[in-house]
Parts: structure tokens; sequence; C-alpha cells
């Protein structure tokens, strides 16, 4: 089974993968190996949900790269690959933890509900779960941007008949340009000392990008090194 897994992987991940693997003792070896069987004998809905929690992480990890400023990034790049694992594995830890403890401060009960439970039945009630209040968030959500007068009660309505997925989608565009406008108003982008060209790259970058740029820049870090200037296009020769 973990041979036909390395044939699925692209090259350049396959012999990392292959690598972490021969770097296994038995043990460890026989462990993966329940655990893909257990994996593979699972519901496909629960499979579903294992595969989009793995992407989750992937997009965490994505975040936690995007927020590091340049010198954490470059020292994290001479690091070791095993040194580096375990630093990135550490501020993973530390994100999904306070996430924890703010699901669990929101959802009192939940976590006890849920633990103790076979993993794909844990896996399922936490989907349907999720998808229960999702709901009431996106209302919440929306009402408040109605109140400010983001949202015309006309497009809350028609907002309100769509797809979450598409409902989220807006909020977080919609959410985006608030928080831009705030911070211009605030005068912000002066003290930060973006110019108006850097204004504007700041404007079209993808809501996740804008929002962790504009962390960083509250969290004091430099101009430099969280919005670096761009690089002068080379001359053609003639």
């Amino acid at each position: 089974m973990f041979t036909i897994l390395l044939l699925c992987l692209p090259q350049a991940q396959a012999h990392e993968v292959a690598e972490w693997w021969r770097n296994l003792t038995p043990e460890q070896q026989q462990i993966m190996q329940k655990r893909m069987q257990r994996l593979r004998e699972m519901p496909k809905e629960a499979r579903d949900e294992m595969r989009r929690r793995s992407e989750a992480l992937l997009h965490a990890r994505e975040h936690e790269w995007k927020k590091m400023g340049s010198k954490e990034r470059k020292d994290l790049e001479t690091m070791p690959r095993h040194d580096r694992r375990r630093h990135m594995e550490k501020k993973l830890r530390k994100r999904f933890e306070d996430r924890e403890r703010h699901l669990r401060a929101r959802f009192p009960g939940v976590h006890d509900k849920l633990h103790g439970r076979p993993i794909h039945d844990r896996l399922m009630d936490a989907q349907l779960f999720i998808r229960e209040h999702q709901g009431e968030e996106i209302q919440t959500r929306l009402s408040a941007l109605t109140s400010e007068g983001w949202v015309g009660a006309e497009f809350a309505s028609f907002l309100s008949s769509t797809t979450p997925v598409i409902q989220v989608t807006v909020l977080q565009e919609m959410e985006k340009w608030r928080t831009f406008a705030n911070a211009s108003n605030a005068g912000l982008f002066q003290k930060w000392g973006l110019n108006e060209k850097e204004v504007e790259r700041l404007a079209v970058l993808p809501t996740p990008e804008f929002l962790a740029i504009l962390q960083r820049l509250r969290r004091g870090e430099a101009k430099a090194s969280v919005f670096p200037p761009r690089q002068p296009r080379p001359k053609k020769r003639r």
C-alpha cells in the first residue's frame, strides 16, 4: 500500500516521503501501516473529512510561513530539515492549541461529547456540528456588515439564499474592505510608511495574504520585511 502511495505522488514529494519512511524504525513502520489500513477501511465520508483536514493543515502551514518575518524565514531555510520540521510543528501546535481554547470557550461541552469516540464518528459528528453553527455565524457576520452599511438589505437577502461557500467567500471579501477602510481612516498606512503604490499593491492581495500582512504591520514589523519593494524589471536587450 505504501508503494502505491509513492506512485501517486509527484517525484520530489515521493522522494521525501520515501526518505522519511526509511528513517522510521520497524515498529514505527508497523504502526503507520496499521493507521493506513484503518484509513482505507473508513467510510468514504470519513476519508473525505480526513482529506479536508489534511488540506486545512497545509493551509495553516502556508499561513504561518506568510506570517514570518524575512529574518525568521531566512533562519528557517538554513536549518537542517529535521530542525526546520520541528520548528514548524511547534508553531502549528501553538496555533491549534490557541484555536482549541477558542473553540472550547465558544462551544462548551462539545470536546467532551466527541472525546473517546472512534475516529470516523468524531470526524462526522464534528462536521455536522460545524455545519449547524456555520449558518448562525454567517448570519451574525452578515448582520454586522449590514448594520454598518457595508451591505444593503436587498443584497443581504440575496446572499442569505446562496450556499455557505458563496456566503463565506463574499463575507471574507467584504470584511477585507472594511478592514482596509478602517486602517485608511485611522491613518495607519501613513504610520507604517506605505506610499500610494504600496497601498494599491496591498489592496489587490488575496484576503488571507492581505490580513496576514496587516497583522504583521500592526505588530510593528518593518515595512521592508513584510512588504518588500518590487524588483525593477530587467531591461530588454536590443
